[in-house]
């Protein structure tokens, strides 16, 4: 018989999408599933949305909470899952019909402890999975060790490298959570959790199918304008340096330094246009690649051109985006 997989999808406020996210689910290839729809303290329609989906199908369980934020209603989904595998699905996406099944069986083709597929975007209310004809056969796909997949973080690299850090196009052994939970209350949850699952893998399979469509709202918190919670991005890759370091893996703390100090560059400009604060958030942004420029010494060296290029945005930020635009 077919392992029992569990499937968790937080849900707050979105009753506009809800029956599109669920009815993916619910008509899955791959049958053997545990529906957890953690409701999050919502406000509209989406509580009754939920039961009334788990009075007509008996794989659905609804967890009523007060609300916690999205890190969460996910840990609360993985405290009650029973399933041999975990995926997560965020209650504005959606998933194409064979998004269980092939990642399931990658990860068994493999002997992986976990598969990843590509995704789309899209803006539209419609599923653009639904007029497609199932393909039964997987694309090409790609068996990788702990540290190729540490290293699929950064674009330097892995292009598409969004794919490696986030925590929705994925299916997972379940063991792979034990002991590691998203950090309530902060954004950039994933950049600050897929890493450590990473870690305890002893091999990964991507595949290329784009199986999973990651909706562009309007009102996604991690696409509006930037604010102090952004700040939450640099908390989680200090972290990654951390976790590095105590591991004597300095490759990666240096990756992960490049990564925060690109990352401070990029929000210095953005804070500039955008926040009433601005003096403040960019001077903590400079202050970010200073101090990341002495931390990174003991990990390596950067590469003269990267070491320049953050010289010259600490002694003149102008001139700087003037030579990268150019």
């Amino acid at each position: 018989m077919q392992p029992l997989i569990s499937v968790i999808v937080p849900i707050y406020n979105v009753e506009k999408y809800l029956t599109r996210a669920i009815n993916s689910i619910c008509s899955q290839t791959y049958q053997n599933l545990e529906i957890l729809l953690v409701e999050d303290g919502a406000t509209d329609k989406s509580p009754q949305i939920c039961d009334a989906y788990a009075e007509k199908d008996n794989r659905i369980t609804v967890i009523h909470k007060e609300n916690g934020g999205l890190s969460d209603a996910r840990n609360t989904g993985l405290e009650h899952a029973t399933g041999e595998y975990v995926a997560f699905i965020d209650s504005d996406d959606y998933i194409a019909g064979q998004f269980i099944e092939k990642l399931y069986h990658a990860c068994i083709k493999t002997n992986s402890d976990m598969a990843i597929c590509s995704y789309r975007e899209s803006s539209s209310m419609e599923n653009i999975f639904e007029n497609e004809e199932i393909d039964i056969k997987m694309n090409e796909m790609e068996v990788l060790d702990r540290k190729e997949l540490l290293f699929d973080m950064y674009e330097e690299y892995r292009k598409e490298n969004t794919e490696f850090i986030v925590s929705w196009n994925k299916l997972y052994r379940k063991s792979l959570w034990d002991n590691i939970r998203f950090p309530k209350g902060r954004i950039h949850e994933d950049e600050a959790t897929t890493y450590k699952i990473y870690d305890k893998c002893s091999r990964g399979v991507y595949i290329k199918d784009k199986l999973y469509a990651y909706y562009l709202a309007e009102q996604s918190i991690t696409r509006q304008s930037f604010s102090a919670k952004r700040m939450d991005w640099f908390t989680a890759l200090k972290e990654r340096i951390d976790f590095f370091e105590q591991r004597k893996e300095y490759l990666l703390a240096l990756q992960s330094c490049k990564t925060y100090a690109d990352a401070s560059i990029r929000f210095y400009k953005r804070y500039l246009e955008e926040t009433d604060n601005s003096k403040e958030f960019c001077e903590r942004c400079r202050r970010n690649v200073k101090d990341i420029m002495e931390k990174s010494k003991k990990y390596g060296k950067f590469s003269c051109r990267t070491k320049l290029g953050y010289c010259i945005f600490l002694i003149y930020p102008k001139l700087f985006y003037k030579l990268v635009d150019n």
